[in-house]
């Protein structure tokens, strides 16, 4: 969950400052959370083709329990394993967010130490992806394509969004939209029926408090700060450099079809030179 929010209710929080020098980027964070769902709506209304975005005020629900039992089993130590039922009642591990790293594998060098080991905003690298058989190239699709609708939809450069694996609560009764035209927004929520029991396991986009605006004019200056999440082509695994190929030809077609600037293929062109000279770095 975003730094700074509060359950206000089940399934939707109120979002408060932590201190007063953060007011300014929970602004940030509304504005640019409208702007990016407006477009949204516009271009991937029925979540078919990126991840999915939350409604302003809608709480991302953690991952249910056997997801957070998998988890153990399959990455964690042997250590926690043994005392798995011990460490899934932590408070901090009842509130499983995954945050997926497309673009950084584990290694036994970065491994963290046992005491910091937690569910909560747990890093899922690519290659345990690939160890628990998850389709990594739909992850790479789905965060390619909000990636442009963010960009070139919104208008928006991006900076430091993330994306996570939350669930969502099984809708048992929609309002039909003749039904709701006639509804006060209290009939509405009353009406609408949710099975927190039965949740869906879905990727998400959050975390807009340090997005801007970008003018047309400035499309190659668009960001992909945190790049943990997106595949990297400089990697020497050729896996790596495959998923990139998928990240990049989906975000590519995406923009296109939103825009007819040449914005995304000079961004797409600067990723790439500025990945290659970086790796050129890592050799001295």
């Amino acid at each position: 969950m975003p730094h700074g929010t509060r359950i206000a209710r089940q399934y939707n929080v109120a979002k408060l400052p932590d201190v007063l020098g953060k007011a300014d980027e929970l602004r940030t964070d509304y504005l640019m959370h409208h702007r990016i769902e407006d477009a949204m709506q516009k271009f991937d209304s029925s979540h078919e083709i990126g991840a999915r975005l939350p409604k302003l005020g809608e709480r991302v629900l953690p991952a249910p329990l056997p997801v957070g039992e998998a988890l153990v089993d399959a990455l964690l130590p042997t250590t926690i394993r043994r005392r798995k039922q011990d460490f899934l009642t932590r408070p901090e591990n009842k509130n499983c967010l995954i945050r997926t790293y497309l673009g950084r594998r584990h290694t036994t060098k970065a491994q963290n130490r046992i005491q910091n080991l937690k569910l909560q905003n747990f890093p899922l690298h690519v290659n345990e992806m690939e160890q628990l058989g998850l389709d990594t190239a739909h992850f790479a699709s789905l965060m390619a394509n909000n990636l442009a609708i963010v960009h070139c939809g919104a208008m928006v450069n991006g900076n430091d969004v993330e994306f996570i694996l939350g669930s969502s609560p099984a809708q048992i009764r929609r309002v039909p939209p003749e039904e709701a035209e006639v509804m006060t927004s209290r009939q509405m929520c009353d009406a609408i029926k949710f099975e927190f029991n039965h949740r869906a396991m879905a990727m998400w986009l959050i975390d807009f408090n340090q997005t801007i605006k970008a003018a047309s004019t400035s499309l190659p200056r668009l960001s992909i700060f945190n790049a943990s999440y997106y595949p990297r082509q400089n990697q020497p695994d050729d896996l790596d450099k495959e998923l990139w190929g998928i990240f990049r030809k989906a975000y590519l077609d995406m923009s296109h079809r939103v825009t007819e600037s040449s914005g995304p293929d000079t961004f797409i062109a600067r990723v790439e030179m500025e990945r290659k000279e970086e790796s050129i770095d890592n050799l001295f």
